[in-house]
């Protein structure tokens, strides 16, 4: 008879996890996104993958895109769209 002895695995790393670092503070893992080229270059065409795994990187939470705010909390999401607002507005 055979016992097998299984240890807990450490939990996935995933898109919204976060940590914080002394240099650059606290960061949020969002998977990176393939942009278009041309007149669509902001475009997002897809999630970056290479041999078949996402692709990850550590951005700050003020600094995510359009499509990973999801991963925000509730009061980081407002801080989002106040920033993108101003940025907006400083276009015009």
């Amino acid at each position: 008879m055979r016992i097998h002895v299984l240890k807990p695995q450490k939990p996935q790393p995933r898109a919204g996890d976060r940590r914080t670092t002394k240099k650059h503070g606290e960061q949020i893992r969002v998977q990176d996104m393939a942009t278009g080229f041309g007149a669509a270059h902001s475009m997002p065409i897809g999630r970056v993958v290479r041999a078949g795994r996402p692709v990850f990187s550590w951005v700050s939470p003020m600094a995510v895109e359009r499509w990973d705010v999801h991963l925000l909390t509730p009061a980081e999401q407002a801080a989002w769209r106040e920033q993108q607002a101003r940025l907006a507005a400083r276009r015009f």
